[in-house]
């Protein structure tokens, strides 16, 4: 486990006792949902796009802004700099917390351009 210390490195966690929730989620099954109905619409709006599978990478910072998007396996450059562009638009989260200090989240996520 990281110390909370190693927070103010710039170090992130993937699972936290209070994990950021999107959209005014109540939990963790409904924010996902809510975060896979968001980008579902944004490639509905893309349709013209090749088919595939984006997996992003991208941390919720302490403030609950999405930062250090990055992709990890994508399809080309202009279906993943959409794919960026989706997360980098996204509202803001609800921080996660650990022993009740706001802190940084990365998320994985595969975005699915059909």
């Amino acid at each position: 486990m990281i110390d909370l210390e190693d927070q103010a490195s710039g170090d992130k966690y993937t699972i936290v006792e209070e994990m950021p929730l999107f959209d005014g989620a109540i939990d963790q099954d409904e924010s996902n949902k809510k975060v896979n109905n968001y980008l579902e619409k944004g490639v509905k709006s893309d349709r013209h796009y090749k088919k595939g599978t984006v997996f992003i990478s991208f941390v919720v910072n302490q403030d609950g802004r999405t930062e250090n998007i990055k992709i990890l396996r994508g399809i080309n450059d202009k279906i993943d700099a959409k794919a960026i562009k989706y997360i980098s638009e996204m509202p803001d989260w609800k921080a996660g917390e650990q022993r009740g200090k706001k802190i940084k989240v990365q998320y994985t996520f595969p975005i699915k351009f059909k």
